[in-house]
């Protein structure tokens, strides 16, 4: 017989008192660096055709050029400001990545279900001594978590922390 019994929703583990960890103080720096780099096409391009004599009005140049250093600094600021919403935690049997400052997300990712893990640092994160850790589970195939801008020691000794708590959980699953 199937039977559905309810389950009393106050018993159940509150992730939402959680302490996460931080990720590196260099991440958002990278990021920002990533910003500027992206915009210096943008502003070659604009420098370019006044210099070149496209017919525009010079105040047009002006009003345009104006535009991209907007948001240019816009989005360096919110590489910082939104640092402080990011966040990773370990627990028994998961590993937990919260982002987000207008859509807040939290993403849990069972232990047993990973099949492998990646570190991938480019040159500037090298620089800046940070890592990205990817989470990958069967039947994807790009990550199914990412966190950005971890130490890189600290996610070398998560990536050993979390393939010791795989090996385990394999090692459990066989012995039932």
């Amino acid at each position: 017989m199937i039977s559905n019994i309810e389950i009393d929703c106050e018993l159940l583990p509150q992730y939402q008192q959680i302490n996460f960890n931080s990720i590196s103080d260099n991440a958002p720096i990278a990021n920002a660096i990533g910003w500027m780099i992206f915009f210096i096409p943008v502003y070659a391009i604009t420098i370019g055709g006044y210099i070149n004599d496209i017919p525009l009005i010079i105040e047009k140049y002006i009003f345009v050029f104006s535009i991209e250093v907007a948001l240019n600094l816009l989005s360096v600021y919110w590489c910082f400001y939104s640092h402080r919403y990011k966040g990773y935690a370990l627990r028994e049997h998961d590993v937990i990545y919260k982002t987000g400052v207008i859509w807040r997300k939290k993403t849990i990712l069972p232990f047993n279900r990973i099949q492998h893990i990646e570190t991938h640092q480019n040159l500037l994160q090298r620089k800046l001594n940070i890592t990205s850790i990817r989470l990958f589970t069967a039947g994807g195939l790009k990550a199914d978590m990412v966190i950005d801008g971890m130490d890189s020691k600290t996610s070398d000794e998560i990536k050993q922390f979390l393939l010791s708590k795989i090996q385990q959980e394999i090692v459990l699953n066989e012995q039932s």
